[in-house]
């Protein structure tokens, strides 16, 4: 198990808050810190990278679009002011909206390739298929049409 694995299993397990994905208070690493420095797998620098990650799920950001809240480790709320509660809900907003866009810009890509390679099947039949058709025709013998004296004549080439 790794830094982070510890640390995710570690807050997961201890704090609700964390595992419910709950709004957490800004500068909420003050309040880990604490708590897991005498833990030789802990490490700040892992600490943040889980943050950043956890506060940038889907399930955190749903929470966060329509909160007026945020919480400490124990699970007690942070009265926020209303400028706080707007610059969460914006930020929550448009971080699902181009989550959202990715995820789309991810499955259109996925189509896509499916559709290239169906289409790259088809051109290789289509080849091998005109192959066959060219094979077939090149081993039959070629009249060449010429017209004299008003009169269509069909030769050997």
């Amino acid at each position: 198990m790794d830094n982070f694995d510890f640390i995710r299993d570690t807050l997961t397990e201890r704090y609700p808050v964390i595992a419910e994905c709950r709004p957490l208070r800004k500068h909420i690493d003050q309040q880990i810190i604490p708590v897991l420095h005498k833990d030789k797998r802990f490490s700040k620098r892992k600490l943040r990278q889980f943050l950043q990650w956890h506060t940038s799920r889907y399930e955190y950001l749903e929470n966060c679009q329509d909160a007026t809240v945020r919480y400490n480790l124990d699970g007690s709320p942070v009265e926020l002011t209303e400028v706080e509660i707007v610059q969460m809900q914006t930020h929550a907003r448009t971080s699902l909206k181009i989550s959202s866009g990715i995820r789309l810009e991810k499955a259109k890509s996925s189509k896509m390739k499916d559709y290239i390679k169906k289409l790259q099947a088809d051109i290789a039949k289509l080849k091998k298929e005109n192959e066959s058709l060219e094979q077939a025709t090149s081993s039959r013998p070629r009249k060449a049409a010429t017209m004299r004296n008003g009169k269509l004549t069909l030769s050997a080439s």
